[in-house]
């Protein structure tokens, strides 16, 4: 990941990362360390390649993942995308409600990892426990 040039200003790094192959018999090792990082399980056998693992990330964030997926055998295919700071965050999906199904859910940051809910349907108010984080 690069550093800031001077005619960004103003703008924020956002990074992608892709898997565009994977060395033979790392298939499962690459699986395992992308379900970790997203939080959905992928076949390796049905997928088709390129598998985006992070849109639009941190970088450092991507950093991490970059080693992890390369340490797993995975070939690694790296964007870099320079957005305004008002388009940073509007790329993000939401997890939706499994009671109405609404997108407007909100995070609760601040519940430790012993808490049963981490997230709040804005429209209809359920609360609920999200197994993987936008």
């Amino acid at each position: 990941m690069s550093d800031r040039p001077t005619d960004h200003d103003g703008e924020v790094l956002r990074v992608t990362v892709s898997v565009t192959d994977w060395e033979p018999g790392s298939d499962e090792d690459v699986a395992d360390t992308i379900e970790r990082l997203t939080g959905e399980r992928v076949d390796a056998d049905r997928t088709a390649l390129p598998i985006v693992v992070l849109d639009r990330a941190l970088p450092d964030d991507a950093r991490q993942a970059v080693a992890r997926l390369t340490a797993a055998g995975a070939g690694i295919s790296v964007e870099e995308i320079w957005t305004t700071r008002g388009e940073s965050h509007t790329q993000r999906p939401r997890i939706a409600c499994p009671n109405c199904g609404s997108t407007h859910t909100q995070a609760f940051g601040h519940a430790g990892p012993a808490a049963r809910v981490d997230r709040k349907c804005t429209d209809c108010g359920h609360l609920f426990k999200s197994r993987g984080k936008p």
